[in-house]
């Protein structure tokens, strides 16, 4: 995991409300991606759910915001490996509710309200285009 001054796209977790901010801190800082997304498909495990008195609406809410912040925490370049950003940017997309949309329509989507996130999906972008120039 990349240090304390990595750039994330913040504006996921500001948006969320004061008393789910806590339970946001916790994941981003102790959970790992796969972790969360088990927790989204699956239900959030019995040790964070005894802590924090959530109904599913609200886990659902928190584990997507915390999910497309992490998920930002990913450095992409050329040498990654083109499944994992394949599975980031399907992830993003399933989160923002998108699932069907091309890269440049989640630029789209993402732009106004959480431009970090536009950025990287630009750069995916870019290092996809490079990967089909090799090819």
């Amino acid at each position: 995991m990349p240090g304390l001054n990595h750039t994330i796209e913040a504006n996921f977790l500001d948006a969320l409300s004061q008393n789910l901010r806590p339970a946001a801190m916790e994941l981003l800082r102790d959970y790992r991606l796969r972790q969360m997304l088990d927790m989204l498909l699956d239900g959030p495990t019995s040790s964070i759910e005894q802590r924090y008195e959530l109904d599913p609406t609200q886990w659902q809410e928190l584990l997507e915001a915390v999910i497309l912040t992490k998920v930002t925490y990913f450095e992409i370049n050329p040498g990654m490996q083109h499944q994992h950003l394949k599975i980031l940017i399907e992830i993003a997309s399933y989160c923002l509710h998108q699932p069907h949309a091309s890269i440049s329509q989640l630029i789209e989507f993402t732009k106004k309200e959480t431009p970090y996130m536009a950025e990287w999906l630009q750069h995916a972008q870019r290092i996809q285009r490079q990967w089909q120039k090799s090819a």
